[in-house]
């Protein structure tokens, strides 16, 4: 839990938790790499994928491939 309080996307998790009915720390485990389980949580991972904050992984064609947490840095990091 005191890693999702310090995700640098936390505000992110919030807001995609409450728009597809589950948990911000249920999001934050998906993407970083938490299989899905049902319909809301794919729905999740896809939105996350479009916004960036995550990507599949590199040399898996399988569909369920398990996403990537993008490590680019934000410009107020610097």
């Amino acid at each position: 839990m005191f890693q999702f309080l310090q995700a640098k996307h936390r505000d992110t998790y919030i807001h995609l938790a409450f728009k597809h009915w589950v948990s911000p720390s249920r999001v934050y485990s998906i993407a970083h790499g938490s299989h899905t389980k049902n319909q809301r949580e794919k729905a999740v991972q896809q939105e996350l994928l479009e916004l960036g904050i995550i990507h599949r992984q590199s040399g898996h064609h399988h569909s369920d491939s398990a996403p990537e947490v993008s490590s680019a840095k934000s410009p107020e990091s610097k």
